[in-house]
């Protein structure tokens, strides 16, 4: 799998239109942040996480459509079926872009992100903020669940019309199924809580509320609902590609 990560790596590197469109959205989902924060950042760095929920929503569905793309032009440019041609392992196959495209994409967009939140709570103070370092530290499972989704949705439909669905994914996925469990369920508050933890609407509302203090809970759907989710699309993109005809 290293000869294929490395390989991976070197098509991402010298993907220069994929680096402009990273750079593009990192700047993007910075400027969106900050705009979308009352008083234009002018809070504690406290107050502004808990105002910046519409803005990381907007910001996973740039970086989920962004994985999406980086995988599917190598299945437009027709460079993905070399490696199953090649006699490569499936498994070894779906971890390496994984690893290197969510992975990187992930690195990035969490360090432009914290080096902002650094700036913001150097100037205008920290605030009451409990569990800071935990939080980044979801922040950044989250960032790699919506851009390894990305990746694995990309290699089950081969299509880099897949970006789409992984757009919709989180979207329709996440805000009409929560809607709806909320607005039909008739659950106690704490029922209601443990829910949305295993909705990444859900995780980031709490997550940026640096007033609730960060569950256990909260962890463990953070990790293990990333875990379930990947495991899934890795089994369907397993099937896809075992069946696929490559010519």
């Amino acid at each position: 799998m290293g000869r294929l990560m490395k390989a991976e790596w070197y098509r991402l590197k010298h993907s220069s239109e994929l680096m402009k469109w990273l750079f593009f959205v990192g700047i993007v989902g910075v400027v969106f942040v900050h705009y979308q924060i009352s008083d234009v950042g002018r809070g504690s760095l406290a107050q502004d996480l808990s105002e910046s929920v519409e803005s990381y929503i907007f910001i996973i569905c740039c970086l989920s459509i962004l994985s999406a793309v980086m995988i599917g032009t190598s299945y437009t440019s027709k460079i993905a079926y070399y490696e199953v041609m090649a006699g490569n392992k499936i498994w070894a196959i779906l971890l390496s872009k994984v690893f290197v495209s969510a992975g990187f994409v992930t690195v990035i967009s969490s360090l432009v992100l914290d080096i902002y939140w650094l700036v913001i709570g150097m100037r205008n103070g920290a605030g009451y903020v409990m569990q800071l370092p935990l939080r980044f530290i979801l922040l950044a499972v989250i960032f790699f669940h919506v851009c390894s989704m990305g990746v694995l949705i990309t290699t089950t439909f081969q299509h880099i019309a897949a970006s789409v669905l992984s757009y919709l994914r989180f979207i329709m996925f996440d805000s009409l199924v929560l809607f709806c469990i909320m607005l039909f369920g008739n659950f106690s508050g704490e029922i209601s809580t443990r829910i949305r933890d295993w909705f990444i609407i859900g995780q980031l509302s709490a997550i940026l509320n640096c007033e609730v203090r960060v569950t256990g809970h909260l962890i463990f759907a953070t990790v293990f609902g990333m875990l379930i989710e990947a495991a899934v699309w890795y089994v369907l993109s397993c099937v896809r590609m075992k069946r696929k005809l490559y010519q």
